[in-house]
């Protein structure tokens, strides 16, 4: 009997150290696999960087070239390189990046990036790769433009008592795709002031109403990058909204838009100490000249991401009502002049994901 009791308690033995070595062995494919995930997302966010910033350089170049020469394509690839360099991304022999660039137009980015992991070397598999891609989008839905406005990463709503209100994402917060949201808050009256339409990189943020309206039916020209300081236009600008609008929504391809997500710059940030943290971009006012001296600085604010919408018409709005709920649920309040709407689609460069 004695001798059976031990031979139980050893089979007891050898099982559980076989159990313990799978479940191990389990946990730790589920924190390489972890990484891998998390290695991906990074490279995904410097691929759609780079690929944003080489779409503007060629959008640029073919304003003064409409057949892209050999220096041209270079200098497009050149910079496309350094955008992933700057995101964290060096081409060496592991790591590699792939420009295409078709008829002159299409842009293609694909990337490899080498990845050491960590347990699977028990199972002698030291490292692997993980590969990210994006190209312009040529599925009939049309090419996304950038708007010449900047949107702060949170949510805008106009409340009951036609109050602006907003709320920024925590650091795990963003977007949710299919979602609608405010792009543009809009104006109860010409008089309100809202600093977000980015005008130019004048010393001086100089903007007149009809380029304004131009960049915002045609998508703003100019190459736009993270980090990059912009001036604002404090003024709604919501006549020349309304008319850019309805000429984009007249055209059913011409919906998908590229929205540069920013926040306040430094020296907005000095300006008004510890309320910054908790300040909208387009509601910037002199906190020394009673709430009603506008901020006339060339700096006002800084690009942190972009983001993909799809701009819906006023009869499409499904986020009106009452029912007035914190951060990203409930309603989004009543359609103002010069307001504009959209359904997120995607992250080009999410803020919470850029190396600060």
């Amino acid at each position: 009997m004695r001798s059976l009791n031990q031979n139980k308690k050893g089979a007891i033995l050898v099982i559980t150290a076989i159990l313990s070595t799978a479940i191990l062995a389990v946990t730790a494919i589920v924190v390489d696999v972890g990484y891998l995930y998390y290695k991906k997302n990074d490279l995904q966010t410097a691929v759609n960087a780079a690929w944003l910033a080489g779409n503007d350089r060629l959008m640029k170049l073919k304003t003064t070239n409409p057949v892209l020469t050999k220096e041209n394509k270079e200098a497009i690839k050149n910079h496309i390189l350094e955008v992933m360099k700057y995101n964290g991304f060096d081409v060496n022999s592991e790591n590699r990046v792939n420009c295409v660039i078709k008829e002159d137009k299409d842009l293609h980015i694909s990337a490899q990036s080498h990845v050491g992991l960590f347990f699977a070397k028990v199972i002698e598999v030291d490292s692997t790769t993980v590969a990210a891609a994006r190209s312009t989008d040529n599925s009939g839905t049309g090419v996304a433009d950038i708007l010449p406005i900047v949107m702060p990463h949170g949510v805008t709503k106009w409340d009951s008592n036609k109050h602006l209100s907003f709320q920024f994402f925590g650091k795990d917060g963003g977007f949710t795709p299919g979602n609608e949201y405010i792009i543009k808050p809009g104006q109860i009256a010409e008089s309100s002031v809202l600093c977000q339409g980015i005008t130019d990189f004048t010393p001086t943020g100089s903007v007149t109403n009809t380029d304004y309206q131009k960049n915002m039916t045609y998508g703003f020209t100019k190459a736009l990058n993270l980090n990059d300081k912009i001036a604002l236009a404090c003024t709604g600008y919501s006549k020349e909204t309304e008319a850019a609008l309805k000429q984009r929504l007249a055209n059913e391809t011409n919906l998908k838009v590229i929205i540069p997500i920013g926040e306040v710059t430094d020296e907005i940030a000095t300006l008004y100490g510890n309320k910054a943290n908790a300040l909208p971009i387009y509601n910037l006012t002199n906190p020394n000249a009673n709430n009603s001296q506008t901020i006339s600085i060339a700096n006002a604010a800084k690009i942190t991401g972009f983001a993909e919408f799809r701009l819906i018409k006023e009869s499409e709005y499904t986020r009106t009502g009452n029912d007035y709920k914190n951060g990203d649920e409930g309603t989004l309040g009543k359609p103002t002049t010069g307001q504009i709407r959209g359904i997120f689609l995607n992250y080009i460069v999410n803020p919470n994901q850029v190396q600060k």
